[in-house]
């Protein structure tokens, strides 16, 4: 008789923002998100910490954190009160870190990147979620009056390991 393998360890994602307005785009990223985990768990921005960082939130958390929750590929959704990634990893233990493109610009980007390499975190980056904000789900109309998609609003780059 063979022993029983273990289980493979499930792998946890987290990615995190204001979600503010949800719509098709956010959509689309969460789902490349959960494409490449077994659990993805979602950081929606507190409203006290988009007015900390004067984040342009029209909609109150509880409603963003509702939308947010009740995509399909979303499991869970978590408060997101600090723009500390680590502290976001030490309360939710995530495998796999989603991030923008414009999070590689940022100077205090390298530090960060290093602590979570160091507790075993993989960063994938989304080269064109810096786009999924505000502005491109405003403008979806005129896309579409262009000749444009809806998926043209963030479906071209796929995601790519952090260098």
């Amino acid at each position: 008789m063979t022993p029983p393998t273990a289980a493979p360890a499930m792998k946890i994602g987290y990615i995190a923002g204001t979600f503010d307005p949800f719509g098709i785009a956010h959509v689309n990223l969460l789902r490349e998100a959960r494409a490449q985990c077994d659990r993805l768990v979602v950081g929606v921005t507190s409203d006290g910490l988009a007015s900390y960082r004067r984040l342009p939130v029209p909609n109150p958390f509880q409603m963003r954190r509702e939308m947010v929750q009740a995509c399909r590929h979303v499991d869970a959704v978590a408060a997101q009160e600090t723009a500390d990634e680590f502290a976001a990893w030490e309360e939710v233990r995530f495998d796999v870190l989603f991030v923008g493109g414009e999070w590689f610009r940022n100077p205090r980007w390298r530090q960060i990147e290093r602590r979570l390499s160091a507790v075993g975190v993989t960063v994938v980056c989304f080269p064109g979620a810096a786009t999924v904000g505000s502005a491109p789900i405003i403008d979806a109309p005129s896309a579409g009056r262009a000749g444009g998609d809806w998926r043209d609003l963030w479906a071209g780059d796929r995601p790519r390991r952090a260098a």
